[in-house]
């Protein structure tokens, strides 16, 4: 019926901050990606980001995305990549999201909002700090190749 397969789904690829460790972002359930026209190994809950490198200068606000490709052993390798800062009272649009090279398959993202009177740190400091608003939004839906 199709001549190519464009659409793979990703199962529920929620995000969230890691309980005890709230400078980290971890996965929340079992995820399957395309990757290279590949299933990815699964993904299980809890399986750790990288940590956010960068960072958010008070009153600025970032955005980070995730992503997951097979590294030369073929177990998935994940990555995070983060946006240039913009003042807090900015809008942030979808141009702004860094953009993945083509062998990662997004796993979603979290926008950062720094109001501590400080940096926020990307791996340092805990997400959930006074002043800090985090807003995670998932890959939901398909990855097409």
């Amino acid at each position: 019926m199709f001549e190519k397969e464009i659409n793979c789904p990703i199962l529920t690829p929620t995000l969230q901050l890691k309980t005890g460790e709230e400078e980290t972002v971890e996965t929340g359930a079992f995820s399957l990606v395309k990757i290279g026209g590949e299933i990815s190994r699964p993904i299980y809950a809890n399986t750790a980001m990288p940590a956010l490198d960068g960072t958010v200068g008070d009153d600025e606000q970032s955005i980070f995305i995730f992503g997951v490709k097979y590294d030369a052993d073929g177990l998935n390798e994940y990555i995070t990549m983060k946006s240039e800062n913009k003042a807090k009272t900015e809008k942030m649009n979808a141009s702004d999201i860094p953009l993945l090279s083509a062998e990662y398959a997004p796993l979603g993202y979290v926008l950062v909002i720094n109001e501590t009177g400080s940096d926020f740190v990307g791996g340092t400091t805990p997400m959930n700090t006074s002043g800090i608003t985090t807003i995670f939004v998932n890959n939901f839906g398909f990855v097409g190749y």
